[in-house]
């Protein structure tokens, strides 16, 4: 199959949308797909992949001459909805199927925007949100990585829950004293505010609070004051991918504080370490609680805190969830699964769609 994916590229912009975006493509051309990433933005001359990458301005037209100058039999967009409808639209008029994969719940609300604008930025992307939602309708599969995530959007009709595959090779972390790891970017839709706040909280603790991330609004550039921080947190900028596996597989277990999103990274980078995980309101798929891999306090800050002091103290029990969640892990969201899922989801509509053209052509005749 030629295949175009459509996403920034992890080079660029380090986030898991784009971690997931290049496993795929570099399975899919492993298994023999011609494959051709559209980046959109992209700054990197050198990729270093196994797969063709070509770098477009952030723009409808010239994302949708790309995909359609690299003649694929179909289509992967994980760009969210950015450009989505003008693009989508372009594309379909070469009768070229296109999957949909969404990554976070905005990509399937109408009017979904993410925390962090003024007022007029904030109606202004309500609005692009909802002018480009309309691209549903040129799409012919929807995939999500959170099974709660299926059916919020009717069209297209035909949707499919694919997990996230995670990469687990790791870089060994040093720390002196017992810690907690948060990893994001830091932006306000990952309210690192909040980490912050339990830190100062538990000051007293014995434990340290470590938080990584690149930071993304400049609102957050306090994080590197030190003398504005509790004396037991600490802020270690932006860390690789096996960094971030490397602190998680040191650390007593994962913070998240994030807004619900789709499926976090983190979350599968700190269960492959056999790390559970304590989340202030996510639970992405309802993992955490029906698997048992720690706690989701439900926005409720007291049970948040106690849920944290309680694992603290609890050697086994982190042990157990820790436990659970890599064995979770193991059996869901392999990197094998994912690239499996996704290759037997664009033959069966590559095929599809050839038939479909065959009968039309016969019909015509």
């Amino acid at each position: 199959m030629r295949v175009t994916i459509v996403n920034q590229h992890f080079n660029d912009v380090i986030g898991g949308s784009e971690l997931q975006s290049d496993i795929i493509a570099t399975g899919l051309s492993d298994m023999g797909c011609d494959v051709v990433y559209i980046a959109p933005g992209g700054s990197n001359n050198i990729y270093n992949t196994n797969y063709t990458v070509i770098i477009v301005d952030k723009n409808a037209v010239q994302i949708a001459q790309a995909v359609i100058s690299s003649n694929p039999d179909i289509v992967y967009w994980r760009y969210n909805k950015h450009f989505f409808y003008r693009a989508i639209k372009k594309i379909r008029k070469f009768n070229i199927p296109v999957i949909f994969a969404a990554s976070h719940a905005n990509d399937l609300e109408p009017y979904g925007v993410k925390p962090g604008k003024n007022i007029k930025g904030y109606i202004y992307h309500c609005f692009l949100s909802r002018f480009n939602h309309e691209g549903f309708k040129h799409v012919q599969m929807l995939t999500v990585n959170n099974r709660y995530h299926l059916d919020r959007v009717s069209i297209p009709s035909r949707q499919k829950y694919i997990p996230n595959g995670v990469i687990t090779d790791k870089v060994k972390f040093n720390w002196p004293r017992p810690y907690c790891a948060w990893v994001s970017n830091v932006k306000p839709a990952k309210r690192p505010e909040k980490f912050v706040e339990l830190a100062k909280e538990l000051e007293d603790s014995g434990v340290d609070f470590l938080m990584a991330g690149d930071i993304q609004s400049i609102k957050y550039n306090w994080l590197l004051e030190k003398e504005y921080l509790p004396r037991n947190l600490y802020y270690l900028g932006p860390m690789k991918l096996k960094e971030v596996n490397g602190l998680f597989s040191s650390s007593l277990f994962h913070i998240h504080t994030c807004c619900p999103e789709g499926f976090s990274n983190v979350f599968l980078q700190a269960w492959a370490q056999g790390k559970p995980s304590v989340s202030l309101s996510e639970d992405p798929s309802g993992y955490i609680n029906s698997m048992e891999l720690g706690f989701n306090a439900r926005d409720d800050w007291k049970s948040f805190v106690d849920k944290i002091c309680f694992l603290l103290n609890d050697t086994e029990e982190r042990k157990k969830l820790g436990l659970n969640a890599k064995r979770l892990v193991n059996s869901k969201f392999t990197t094998k699964q994912l690239i499996n899922s996704v290759y037997s989801l664009m033959k069966l509509l590559v095929e599809e769609n050839q038939l479909q053209s065959l009968r039309k052509t016969n019909f015509i005749k």
